[in-house]
């Protein structure tokens, strides 16, 4: 609903383990965007910048609640433009763009977000 909105977004998710665990693995099936925050429990623990999108940390983690948060950064593109080429912005995109503006589905923009859920998995 904010297509032209090129900051960051936090996603939220808390989950329960029945017993402490020594690895928690992290994948992003799929998602887009230019850079992945990852956080557990209010900690920085890694990024997601490429493939695999996939992080492996070697903690305790004992029995109970824990809140997993993924910050997703957005693109300048879709703020900036230029929004009717697929090439980089130059001077032109801006001196005529006002004289041929295109309609709203016409605009190119870039997605961003979390399109389904992260795996979580965790082991001794």
């Amino acid at each position: 609903g904010v297509p032209f909105y090129a900051g960051k977004v936090a996603y939220r998710y808390t989950f329960t383990l029945d017993r402490s665990a020594e690895r928690l693995a992290v994948s992003l099936p799929d998602w887009e965007g230019t850079l992945g925050e990852l956080y557990l429990d209010e900690k920085p623990i890694g990024l997601f910048a490429w493939p695999p999108d996939r992080l492996e940390l070697e903690t305790v983690l004992t029995a109970g609640q824990h809140t997993l948060e993924l910050v997703v950064s957005g693109n300048p593109r879709n703020q900036m433009g230029p929004h009717f080429s697929e090439g980089l912005p130059i001077v032109y995109s801006w001196i005529y763009g006002a004289k041929t503006a295109q309609p709203g589905e016409k605009y190119m923009l870039w997605p961003c977000g979390l399109n389904k859920l992260p795996v979580i998995e965790a082991s001794r």
